[in-house]
């Protein structure tokens, strides 16, 4: 989104402002078309952990790009998604149906 204001290193947070209030437009309007949002949030001053549970917890994403393996399964277990991004079925009514790719 950096690029797209001609910010080429705002790749990462912490964001500017302006960058924060777009994504929050998108994801409003995404979430009114019932669309899923697709972020991702690589913050050194985060563990891995840290970055999962805000991408979903604060952010709301429902899909997301995993940098590793453990993120995804982190993110699986934590969304109660298999690799397919398919909801277990214990969980299925509980939380949001989340897809990871690793890659």
């Amino acid at each position: 989104m950096g690029m797209s204001f001609g910010n080429l290193d705002a790749h990462d947070p912490p964001y500017p402002d302006y960058m924060n209030d777009a994504r929050h437009t998108v994801k409003s309007a995404l979430d009114k078309a019932g669309v899923g949002f697709y972020s991702g949030w690589r913050d050194d001053n985060m563990s891995m952990e840290e970055a999962v549970d805000h991408l979903i917890d604060v952010i709301g994403v429902k899909m997301m790009g995993a940098p590793s393996k453990e993120f995804a399964d982190y993110g699986r277990a934590k969304s109660g998604t298999d690799d397919a991004g398919v909801a277990t079925d214990r969980q299925q009514n509980q939380k949001p149906v989340i897809r990871l790719v690793v890659g």
